[in-house]
């Protein structure tokens, strides 16, 4: 079978403690029943405000962000003698998304300047294959028409789906930056210094296979809370790339395939265009955050971790 554009074969992804194994699936299970955020549905110009855009053939369906980024920071507790982190879990559920509303959404008016040319008006039209349905006719020459697009509750679905997707890689994204990090820094009991506690926590995660969580310079605490930014806005970006970025070949998992067109006649006399997308969203949830796709930035090798203590991992 061939690959979905844009998505590769299943990550593999790197072996988890008992406890974050746990924590994983719960979370994994959790985004299967309800909705790992908010989601509501808003009308054409509210998704499309980036005129540019539409003039370049980018059209909005659907749109998934985080409500705020969530920044660990490391930093050093002299009292305790133990590194401390300004996060302990992250929350999973922080996204918002936003699909077309379902109904007709009126695009405007526009005159045909010759026959065959009707969607010059709306260039993201001109980049997907358009079929016409029985007993319908295109725009004629210098006839003025209005365009309708028309979300039906069937293309509804898909659209939340598609958004769910983007969420739970979301999701995804945070448990495999931030919430790694605020793990080993938690198992880390009494250390000497923060030289070895940094130093532990970057044996800890190399030997856990999460070198790419590692800055270049560990010993600068600050390091660390930017080396997440980059980690999470890599994975996150990916998560866009593969499911909404079309191939010279194909649709993107995301994408439109094509539109289906119809005509009519308006209230006033005039022709009314209606255009519904045709989406193929897969309805089986294929992973695409890949941590291990990160490159590692910190090349050096902890050989010799310093003498501190972990908490025992309850089973």
């Amino acid at each position: 079978m061939a690959e979905q554009a844009g998505i590769e074969s299943v990550p593999t992804l790197p072996k988890l403690p008992a406890k974050l194994e746990r924590q994983h699936q719960a979370m994994l299970e959790a985004m299967n029943r309800e909705w790992p955020g908010s989601i509501t549905q808003v009308g054409f110009e509210q998704l499309n405000q980036d005129q540019q855009a539409l003039r370049n053939g980018t059209v909005t369906f659907g749109l998934t962000e985080e409500d705020g980024r969530q920044r660990i920071d490391l930093a050093w507790d002299e009292q305790n003698s133990t590194l401390a982190t300004t996060l302990t879990l992250p929350t999973w559920n922080h996204c918002s998304s936003q699909i077309l509303s379902t109904g007709r959404h009126d695009l405007g008016d526009f005159v045909c300047p010759e026959k065959g040319s009707w969607r010059l008006g709306w260039p993201w039209l001109t980049l997907k294959q358009v079929t016409w349905t029985d007993n319908s006719r295109e725009p004629g020459e210098s006839e003025s028409f209005v365009l309708h697009l028309e979300i039906t509750p069937r293309i509804a679905a898909d659209l939340k789906r598609a958004e769910w997707e983007h969420a739970v890689d979301l999701t995804q994204t945070l448990f495999w930056s931030t919430a790694q990090l605020a793990y080993d820094t938690a198992e880390l009991s009494f250390v000497p210094s923060k030289k070895d506690g940094l130093d532990a926590l970057c044996q800890s995660l190399i030997e856990r296979g999460l070198r790419y969580l590692v800055p270049a310079e560990p010993h600068t605490p600050a390091n660390w809370g930017e080396r997440l930014y980059v980690v999470q806005s890599y994975l996150s970006s990916e998560s866009f790339k593969r499911r909404d970025t079309d191939s010279l070949a194909q649709a993107a998992p995301h994408g439109v395939v094509c539109y289906r067109a119809r005509s009519e006649t308006g209230a006033d006399g005039r022709l009314v265009v209606v255009v519904t997308p045709v989406f193929n969203i897969p309805h089986a949830h294929k992973p695409v955050v890949d941590p291990l796709k990160v490159i590692p930035v910190f090349k050096e090798n902890v050989l010799q971790p310093p003498p501190i203590s972990f908490l025992p991992e309850l089973s």
